[in-house]
Formats: C-alpha cells, sequence, structure tokens
C-alpha cells in the first residue's frame, strides 16, 4: 500500500510542481503585463495629446502672426516645435535661404562651393582672416573690399592690398551683401573665403548650385563681452 502511495506521489509530483510553475508564471506575467499594458496606454494617451498640443500650436501660431499683421516671408521656411517627445524643443525656425543654399557637411564638396566663415565678434575672426589671407594666400571676401572706391565697382574683380588679396565687395553690411548679390559674387567663383556676421543675409549670396560651406569660431559669452569692454576702451576708429 504504501508502495503504490509512493507511485501516485511520484506521478503526481511533477503535475504538481508544473501547476505550482505555471501559478507563478501567471502572476509574474500578470505582474509585468500590467505596468507593461499601462505604459503604453500612457503613451498612446500622450501621444494623442501631443497631437493635440501640436495642432493648438499651430493654430496659435497663425492666430498670432494674423494679430500682429505678419505674413510668411517667402525667404523663411518656419519649422513648428515637435510635441512628440513630451513637448521638447526640436526643431526651430530655419531661414530658407540658409536651408537650401548652405551645404550640409555631409554633402560632397564640389568646385562650385565656397567658404562662408561666420564672423562673431571678438571670437578670433581677425586671425582667421589672417591665416587664410597671409599663410595660405586664398582671395577674401572681408570689409577691406569696399575700402578704396571699391564700393562703387560694377563688375566683381580681385585686387592685392599688401599681403593680402581682396575681391571687391563688402560683406560686413547688409548694403554689401546686396550689392554682392547683385554682381554675383558666389557664381564669379572669385573669393575663396567670405566673411560676414550676417549670418542669414550672408547666405543669400549663394544659390543651391553655388552653395556656401558654413563654419566659425564660437567663445565663451562672457570672455567675449570682456574682450569687447576692453577692445572699445582703445577702438576709437569704431
Amino acid at each position: 500500500m504504501m508502495h503504490k502511495r509512493r507511485i501516485k506521489t511520484s506521478l503526481f509530483a511533477p503535475v504538481l510542481i508544473s501547476a505550482v510553475v505555471l501559478f507563478s508564471i501567471c502572476v509574474t506575467t500578470t505582474t509585468v503585463a500590467t505596468p507593461i499594458a499601462q505604459d503604453i496606454a500612457d503613451e498612446e494617451g500622450l501621444s494623442n495629446s501631443n497631437s493635440l498640443i501640436q495642432e493648438a500650436s499651430k493654430d496659435a501660431y497663425k492666430a498670432r502672426n494674423l494679430r500682429a499683421g505678419r505674413r510668411l516671408q517667402e525667404d523663411t521656411a518656419l519649422y513648428l516645435p515637435d510635441y512628440s517627445k513630451g513637448g521638447t524643443l526640436h526643431a526651430p525656425a530655419i531661414p530658407r535661404a540658409i536651408a537650401e543654399n548652405i551645404a550640409m557637411i555631409t554633402d560632397p564638396i564640389t568646385p562650385e562651393d565656397t567658404a562662408f566663415f561666420w564672423h562673431i565678434p571678438k571670437a578670433g575672426g581677425s586671425t582667421v582672416k589672417a591665416y587664410y589671407g597671409k599663410c595660405f594666400h586664398l582671395v577674401e571676401a572681408t570689409q577691406i573690399g569696399g575700402l578704396f572706391g571699391h564700393d562703387q565697382d560694377e563688375k566683381i574683380d580681385v585686387f592685392p592690398r599688401g599681403d593680402y588679396l581682396y575681391v571687391n565687395i563688402d560683406p560686413s553690411t547688409p548694403q554689401g551683401l546686396e550689392h554682392a548679390k547683385d554682381l554675383g559674387l558666389a557664381e564669379s567663383g572669385l573669393a575663396d573665403i567670405v566673411f560676414t556676421s550676417y549670418a542669414h543675409g550672408g547666405s543669400k549670396l549663394f544659390n543651391p548650385v553655388h552653395r556656401g560651406r558654413f563654419f566659425a569660431i564660437f567663445r565663451h559669452p562672457m570672455e567675449r563681452a570682456a574682450s569687447l569692454f576692453y577692445y572699445r576702451q582703445t577702438a576709437t576708429w569704431e
């Protein structure tokens, strides 16, 4: 009799163990699956909420512009904020001239491209000019090109000045940039590098075929402010 009980026990033991394991799996699955399901529901709710926020943002943006009497300009491509990631601003406004006329860093360099240096004041721009102009003898487009009567020239040309070579346009002012565009600076291919503090206006010198290759040097704002403070004490010519 005892032998038969042992046989029954040995037969039902795996079944009992399997039932316990199955029960544990069910409990574990329920415990884990419930938060996951809740997370999915929360994400779907957040997605729907973000869609509503984005639509509301578009409506508010349009209304704000209408109230201010502004209209979207042809030279501006506006990208609304992306609220799909918790409301963080991921897509700032990018002017169309920059988006279309400035090459991406991943784009292959072509002979039609021109180096375009965004000159941030008191951030090493003068050193860059000396480096490329005096050391590498590149033809530069700087404010020097508008001096000595060249601002009245009706044709783009290159002239020497000491150890430097310049094109006869001045990209340091909005008027000079407009004049350079009218004369076809980018299409001429005479300038190896253009220097200007106007990133947006300067990008209008180029086009999708003759693109600008944008680069810049940045400096800590406090150091720039201190440098400008001391510079203004001696720069009586400005």
